[in-house]
Parts: structure tokens; C-alpha cells; sequence
């Protein structure tokens, strides 16, 4: 009969080891995912940001080409 109990026990503790490593690796790929999110919001913030600029430069040029046109 012990045997059988330390059989089981030993099934369960590597059964756990297996769910612990199992649990660190996803937690590993969720921090990396969530890492990943925040950088591509920064950059999309970044080209946003960028686009406006981009947009003023236009207008500014538009207005210029405009006045040298008159």
C-alpha cells in the first residue's frame, strides 16, 4: 500500500512541476504580448502625432504656393 501512495504522490508533484512550468510560459507569452500592445500603441500615438504634423506642413506649403501663385 505504500508503494502505491508514494506512486501517486510522485504522479502528483510531477503533475504539478508540469502545471507550474506550463503556468510560467504563459505568463512569459502574456508579459510579452502586453509588452508588444504598449510599444504598438506608443507607436501608433508616435505616427499619429506625426500625421498631424505632416498635414500641417501641407496646408503651410498649399498656403505658400498660393500666395507665390497671386
Amino acid at each position: 500500500m505504500r508503494g502505491v501512495v508514494s506512486g501517486l504522490k510522485g504522479q502528483l508533484a510531477d503533475a504539478q512541476a508540469v502545471a507550474d512550468a506550463k503556468h510560467d510560459a504563459c505568463d512569459a507569452d502574456i508579459r510579452e504580448l502586453a509588452g508588444g500592445m504598449t510599444q504598438a500603441h506608443a507607436d501608433m500615438a508616435k505616427f499619429e502625432g506625426l500625421s498631424a504634423f505632416d498635414a500641417a506642413t501641407l496646408e503651410s506649403r498649399k498656403a505658400e504656393l498660393a500666395d507665390k501663385i497671386r
